[in-house]
């Protein structure tokens, strides 16, 4: 016989059910007994309690108070990893300062010259920042900068213990946490932002970029520090390493990534205005353009990294690089008119020059994942300085499981991508195409380097993009396949 009691909830009902009629009356039907018990027991409808009985709203509750109790417990564990430093006793002080030669006279002291002691100035991270008139305020500020301090004061603690070269676990544990709460933190503020109909402000931008290059920085080396061993192997790989790499790939890389199309769309409608002003009143000042500030963002986020190990920095770079590919393809769907007759009403225009300068971000992004190992900060070669490099995060068993399973689909997605992406910026046509309208001699030379890069009748198609914006195209193209080579 099958069991169908598939649930703990379901061996509840039947105990409950065994149990009322354990208590039935002999002389009761069953039928009637479990009428009585339901006018006893009247059915209540599940309700949350809160104000308005909704189960998501006391979910979301519980998980305000879950965060507020692990940040106290947070607080707690940083005092038990490194104690305040005690003062010394006041009569090893006396004794220290105690004079070698006579005592001079001491200068009698006038009425009323007493100085007042000041209490000293805070040295949090909240006290730095509101010391800076350039940082403006952000908001959820509180909750911010209360995590920022907590981890301040870990990496502090930390640094300062007598296992500073070699954290022990409880230590990278509370790295880990903290730095987590202040990557959940430093999302609070960038997601609305993102993801707002006005564009974001600018000087929001940099301080984020500022806050968060100090958390990776400082993070990621406590997290990766290892005594030298004697086999000269690296140190085994961290949990805590990989749990820190995956909350900045959901929460600062990828909504930074994903927001650059609809940024470049924002600000150029906001630039480029429809509404006819008069020739008397004065044009309005254009906003701050914030795209240089979300790609410094990025890489602010992105260049603290090299701690890392072979395999885990070649896996991170490559997950963002398929994440800006998929970008591209969004930016060059099948079907895109090529045609600038098409290209009639006012918005159209505008999408236009957004897409060229989408373009060019996502394919800065590109260019910075695919490093060469020449540049700094590139992905050295497998297996160099394996002897040497007594601080990385990653054993070589894990490095090369992790090329492997890199090495199977990665590659060839992202390859595939770019192929794709390649191919509709030539979207095929029978019209006239942009090369053609050239004089002779350049259609000669178009002709000619079609032929170069192995595109035939690529002078005979119609154009996407602009000359510039393809040249951009192979170049992330062929500085990717000099990154997998």
């Amino acid at each position: 016989m099958p069991n169908y009691l598939h649930s703990d909830a379901d061996r509840m009902r039947i105990a409950v059910a065994l149990v009322a009629l354990k208590f039935k009356p002999p002389d009761q039907s069953c039928a009637s007994y479990v009428l009585h018990l339901q006018s006893i027991f009247p059915p209540s409808e599940p309700a949350a309690p809160t104000s308005d009985g909704s189960w998501r709203n006391h979910a979301l509750a519980l998980e305000k108070e879950l965060a507020r109790v692990k940040a106290e417990l947070d607080v707690e564990r940083i005092k038990t990893v490194a104690p305040p430093p005690q003062a010394p006793p006041v009569a090893d002080a006396t004794h220290s300062a105690a004079p070698t030669s006579q005592p001079k006279r001491k200068p009698k002291k006038k009425a009323g010259s007493d100085t007042k002691i000041e209490p000293p100035t805070r040295v949090d991270l909240q006290a730095v920042l509101e010391s800076h008139p350039d940082i403006v305020a952000l908001p959820h500020s509180s909750t911010l900068f209360s995590a920022l301090s907590a981890f301040e004061r870990v990496i502090i603690a930390v640094n300062a213990s007598d296992n500073a070269l070699d954290p022990t676990a409880e230590q990278r544990a509370l790295v880990c946490s903290i730095s987590l709460r202040a990557i959940s933190s430093l999302a609070a503020v960038l997601h609305p932002l993102l993801r707002s109909p006005v564009l974001p402000s600018a000087a929001i931008l940099q301080t984020l970029s500022t806050l968060t290059h100090h958390l990776v920085s400082h993070a990621f080396p406590v997290l990766c520090r290892h005594k030298p061993r004697k086999t000269g192997r690296p140190a085994p790989a961290s949990s805590h390493t990989h749990e820190l790499i995956d909350a900045l790939i959901l929460s600062i890389f990828h909504p930074a990534i994903e927001s650059l199309i609809p940024l470049c769309r924002c600000y150029l409608k906001s630039l480029f205005s429809s509404k006819s002003t008069s020739a008397k009143q004065p044009l309005p000042l254009p906003a701050a353009d914030p795209r240089p500030d979300l790609l410094h963002l990025f890489q602010s986020a992105f260049s603290p990294l090299s701690p890392l190990a072979p395999g885990e920095s070649r896996d991170l770079r490559a997950a963002l690089a398929l994440k800006s590919v998929c970008e591209l393809e969004k930016l060059f769907p099948d079907g895109l008119s090529a045609n600038p007759g098409t290209w009639t009403s006012h918005d159209a225009r505008v999408d236009s020059l957004a897409r060229r300068d989408a373009l060019w971000y996502l394919c800065a992004v590109l260019h910075v994942l695919f490093a060469p190992k020449s540049e700094p900060g590139s992905v050295p070669a497998p297996g160099a300085g394996a002897s040497s490099s007594s601080s990385s995060c990653a054993s070589s068993s894990t490095h090369s499981a992790a090329r492997a399973a890199f090495d199977g689909a990665g590659e060839d997605r992202i390859a595939d991508g770019l192929s794709r992406v390649l191919a509709r910026c030539r979207a095929g046509g029978t019209a006239t195409s942009a090369c053609n309208s050239a004089p002779a001699a350049q259609q000669g030379v178009n002709s000619d380097r079609a032929a170069d890069d192995g595109l035939p009748g690529v002078a005979d198609r119609e154009v996407v993009v602009d000359e510039v914006g393809y040249e951009m195209l192979l170049g992330v193209a062929e500085r990717y396949w000099l990154w997998i080579s």
